[in-house]
């Protein structure tokens, strides 16, 4: 017979995490620690998202251990954007670390959340990511580098084959695709990585390039 001690449905859980983001008290940052683990991953996003965007800085080995070992990349995706809401030593350093993940939904938002630590020291890590295989990949890397100054030949190349293959033609490729989970969650944190000015499309992104690197 079921006595109602059986875990919570997703929806109730989604409860708790809402209240700890409006309340931020000692019970509730428990109650959010222990769904960061939970055995549904949408649950396990929204409570590794809560702590992040709380800042909550002695958590960090929590929302570390979703990104490097979760077996969901949207989870692992979504703890890369935690950590980069805390702009700490450690959380810098699990993102370089989160770089090597097999995954490019996970990689494209490690870059987007080192746009959000503003970090200079990652362009070196950032680089090599401009001849990704993968498309959104290759754009966020080519986002990064132009929101940290370093515009360079190769990174203008890089643009400049994306407008011009099948791909960035066929899909006309905005800047919203690659920073999707951050695109979402942008009103709540607060917009940390936004460049100045609006641009849409990679066209756009290629002539404000250009533009800083030539003048």
């Amino acid at each position: 017979m079921d006595d109602g001690s059986e875990s919570a449905p997703a929806n109730d859980k989604i409860v708790v995490i809402n209240r700890y983001r409006q309340t931020n008290t000692d019970i509730n940052r428990t109650e959010v620690i222990a769904l960061a683990a939970d055995s549904d991953p949408n649950v396990r996003c929204q409570a590794i998202l809560a702590l992040g965007s709380r800042r909550e800085v002695n958590q960090l080995g929590v929302i570390a251990e979703r990104l490097l070992n979760d077996p969901s990349p949207r989870v692992r995706g979504v703890s890369a954007v935690a950590l980069g809401f805390i702009k700490t030593e450690d959380s810098f350093t699990y993102l370089r670390e989160a770089l090597a993940d097999t995954s490019d939904f996970v990689v494209g938002n490690v870059l987007a959340s080192f746009g959000m630590h503003r970090d200079k020291r990652a362009v070196p890590e950032v680089i090599p990511f401009l001849k990704d295989s993968s498309f959104n990949v290759r754009l966020a890397a080519c986002v990064l580098l132009i929101e940290l100054g370093h515009v360079t030949v190769d990174v203008l190349d890089a643009l400049d084959h994306m407008r011009h293959s099948a791909e960035g033609i066929d899909q006309n490729r905005s800047l919203a695709e690659v920073e999707p989970i951050v695109e979402m969650h942008m009103a709540a944190a607060g917009s940390e990585m936004s460049m100045e000015g609006s641009v849409e499309t990679i066209d756009e992104l290629y002539d404000r390039a250009y533009m800083l690197k030539y003048g």
